[in-house]
């Protein structure tokens, strides 16, 4: 049983070091490097109509839908088929990655075998070791005309996303130990776990059910209109922020030389607390804004950080946030420039960026462990 454990784990973890390889290919990286182009594309040109909310269930209908009178049959939903049908499929092909992507945790690889075809687009998930492929996607759609391919495979996922989530976000390994990998057609018995695998789920830490409890959290409030209109205006937002509030920041915008120069520039901008919250200034709303947009970049950029909307309090209720992989506590951003804002010492952002630099490389070097088994191991070392 053991053996057959770790002879999956091998498996698997050759799989992603072959999609590791993958994506440093050329043609890869020119295709990814598309990706903004190619989503406007869809939205402005080959689908101009979708809903408000086109990243959820309503709009995968309504793609579908388009595609369904783009495409009659399989045959013309090839990108190579025409340089007319690569204008459409592509941009297609983007749109269900993303859909994938932003809603279920989901991630770009490249499934080209080196046939000489170029890329293949799909989306890896962290709760099974099959990858989505956006062309079959497609192809299927125009193949069986019936309208719910998308929702169908989409809903499919959804739930073992949420059952993924619920159980603390563990990663693919523990996880298809415990609960298998339906998606992919396995049990636990296929990869030699079974009825040796422990299930927390009755049993689980108070670290688990604070983790999984704000996993839900943050499930829950993923699709609020408000939040999703944000998320849109990021780029509109960062563009602001390095052409207009803080215009000569360095080279280096993101690392530690940026977050000195943009802290500098946050005492010029705000004199106290007051000037630098939207609720008592709500004149300066868009250039407060501007800078929450940077300096949760900075922790997207930097350690691996996500976007997320939360109930902070009360009193500002639902504000973006940033989770970080290794911390329970979410980065506040309204509260990180107030606190810059008010100390005034010149090294608050300074001090943060390498406390958190510091932390994310330790984690790191522990193999990115899910947060449960991250508190396990900080426990450890502060009290043996």
């Amino acid at each position: 049983m053991a053996d057959l454990t770790d002879r999956f784990a091998d498996a698997y973890a050759q799989w992603q070091e072959e999609l590791a390889e993958r994506a440093q290919d050329p043609e890869w990286v020119e295709w990814a490097s598309f990706m903004r182009a190619s989503l406007h594309s869809f939205f402005t040109e080959v689908v101009p109509d979708m809903p408000d909310d086109p990243w959820g269930e309503e709009g995968l209908r309504h793609a579908e839908q388009a595609a369904l009178r783009l495409y009659p049959d399989i045959r013309s939903a090839e990108p190579s088929a025409t340089p007319q049908n690569f204008a459409t499929s592509d941009p297609m092909h983007r749109y269900l990655g993303e859909v994938f992507i932003r809603r279920l945790d989901g991630r770009w690889v490249n499934l080209d075998a080196d046939d000489g075809h170029g890329p293949d687009p799909a989306v890896g998930l962290p709760y099974t070791a099959e990858a989505t492929s956006v062309r079959v996607l497609l192809n299927q759609a125009a193949d069986q005309r019936t309208g719910d391919v998308w929702l169908t495979e989409y809903r499919r996922h959804v739930e073992q996303h949420g059952a993924w989530v619920a159980a603390g976000r563990p990663g693919y390994l523990d996880w298809v130990r415990v609960h298998g990998d339906p998606i992919a057609g396995l049990t636990p018995e296929d990869v030699g776990a079974g009825d040796d695998a422990e299930d927390t789920g009755g049993g689980m830490t108070q670290d688990e059910r604070e983790y999984a409890e704000l996993q839900r959290h943050y499930a829950e409030l993923e699709a609020d209109p408000v939040w999703q209109e944000w998320l849109a205006g990021m780029e509109a937002g960062l563009d602001r922020f390095f052409a207009e509030v803080v215009p000569d920041m360095p080279a280096d915008r993101f690392g530690l030389e940026g977050v000195r120069h943009a802290e500098a520039a946050a005492l010029r901008i705000f004199p106290d607390m007051d000037a630098a919250n939207p609720r008592t200034s709500p004149q300066d709303a868009g250039t407060i804004d501007a800078f929450h947009r940077y300096l949760g970049e900075v922790f997207v950029r930097n350690f691996e950080g996500r976007w997320r909307y939360a109930d902070v309090s009360d009193t500002y209720g639902r504000l973006p946030v940033v989770e970080l992989p290794y911390d329970l506590e979410p980065v506040t951003l309204l509260t990180l420039l107030t606190s810059v804002v008010g100390r005034r010492t010149g090294e608050e952002l300074s001090t943060t960026f390498g406390y958190q630099q510091e932390t994310y490389g330790q984690w790191v070097e522990a193999g990115r462990p899910a947060y449960p088994a991250w508190a396990e191991i900080e426990f450890a070392k502060l009290f043996g």
